[in-house]
């Protein structure tokens, strides 16, 4: 009896270790995501692309990035490049060192430099292994492949550009805007379509702005704080321009991801005093932070989606 219990409590003691370091192995090969460590990781799932620019870095994303790529143990935040959204693409590649290299690169995307970007080599084969080595199911790859690499390419070629316009700069990051709401007399105003322009009734005549950066810029420290107003989304000519208030305590609210962020500036129009003739304005931040070069968000060539984001309609 004593023995037969003595083989029971041995085979308790087995299982509790083997549990114990099942436990502990898969703590060990769970990978942080190094993503995280340097840039927010802003989800752009919730923002919905369609009929974008294939040689954008949006088009990129939802054409290549996403559906081929971002699969389970491979770009999916497990290791860079991660390409589980368009802002992680993103800063994920764009002068970055890369890990595979045939001793001649310097990163993975080169703006305006294509041959010298190791993305494209580690694509066409040049760099093994081949990317991509697995593919998610729902992937056009094999059948489109010539096409997505020469738009992998064309967007190196134009400079690379970020989602609103700007061309990557290899010392610093550009600030990048998170979110944009409006109010009036303390109630929301909402936009078209979710992500569209703020519609603001005729009767209303003050709204105040809110506006949340990339935190990793510092913009409680920006030394230029400027907001214009144009009729025009692609040749902006200036209508209006105001100084925006840097907030003594920053507003936590959703922002254009879908996600918690701090919106920092401020800006109120009264739309009288404004002689604003059009229904339709978009906004343009104008910003500096420290030395760098002043930053305009969105540029001329920014996506659309992010114009009619940084719009507002005066409606009947």
């Amino acid at each position: 009896m004593i023995t037969k219990m003595n083989k029971f409590i041995s085979l308790v003691v087995m299982l509790g270790l083997i549990f114990i370091i099942q436990s502990c192995y898969k703590e060990v090969v769970s990978h942080p995501n190094p993503f995280d460590e340097n840039i927010n990781n802003q989800d752009t799932v919730k923002f919905e692309f369609e009929e974008i620019d294939p040689n954008s870095i949006a088009g990129l994303y939802l054409n290549i990035f996403a559906p081929t790529c971002a699969n389970s143990g491979c770009h999916d935040g497990t290791f860079e490049p991660d390409f589980r959204s368009v802002e992680s693409s993103y800063y994920s590649m764009v002068y970055k060192k890369p890990v595979k290299n045939n001793g001649t690169l310097t990163f993975r995307v080169d703006p305006r430099n294509p041959d010298q970007s190791a993305i494209l080599k580690r694509l066409d084969g040049s760099i093994q292994p081949e990317m991509p080595i697995e593919i998610e199911p729902d992937s056009d790859w094999w059948e489109k492949s010539d096409q997505y690499i020469q738009n992998v390419r064309t967007w190196i070629e134009n400079g690379a550009l970020d989602l609103s316009g700007n061309a990557p700069n290899l010392d610093y990051l550009n600030p990048s805007i998170l979110g944009v709401m409006a109010f009036s007399n303390g109630e929301p105003l909402p936009r078209k379509d979710t992500y569209g322009a703020i519609q603001i009734p005729s009767e209303v005549r003050n709204i105040e702005i809110y506006i949340g950066f990339d935190p990793i810029n510092m913009p409680e420290n920006f030394t230029i704080n400027e907001i214009m107003l144009s009729a025009f989304h692609t040749d902006f000519k200036v209508d209006t321009t105001l100084v925006m208030e840097i907030m003594d305590a920053s507003v936590p609210e959703y922002g254009l991801y879908g996600e918690l962020i701090d919106f920092t500036h401020k800006v109120e129009i009264n739309l009288d005093s404004m002689l604003l003739s059009e229904d339709h304005y978009y906004m343009r931040v104008r910003v500096q932070q420290g030395t760098n070069p002043v930053a305009e968000i969105p540029t001329n060539s920014g996506l659309q989606y992010i114009k009619e984001y940084m719009s507002f309609t005066i409606s009947d």
